[in-house]
């Protein structure tokens, strides 16, 4: 199981333009990647957002990231960003204590 999260910032002035291609962007992950949960999130009263992705496996992720709705979306939104998204990959906590406990 790959989790990741995305965050960035929109320039002032392109929220409407950022949230339907989010919005459609959703959609296509659904429609084609049933396997794969995809979440999108606005910090209140922001222009940040962060995305929750995860991935059954490096094959569904390459997949994902290689998709022509993929490669849309990057073409939409990041003329628009302030801060372009830096994408950082999360562990499981209680696994990582769970593999620790079995080393010590």
């Amino acid at each position: 199981m790959i989790i990741k999260i995305a965050e960035y910032k929109m320039k002032d002035g392109v929220l409407n333009v950022v949230t339907k291609a989010i919005a459609k962007f959703v959609r296509e992950i659904k429609k084609h990647e049933p396997e794969t949960l995809y979440e999108a999130f606005r910090r209140s009263n922001s222009l940040e957002f962060v995305h929750l992705m995860k991935f059954p496996d490096r094959i569904s992720e390459k997949k994902h990231a290689s998709a022509p709705y993929t490669r849309e979306f990057v073409r939409t939104l990041y003329p628009h960003c302030e801060r372009e998204p830096v994408f950082t990959d999360l562990r499981s906590v209680e696994k990582m204590w769970l593999t620790l406990q079995r080393l010590l």
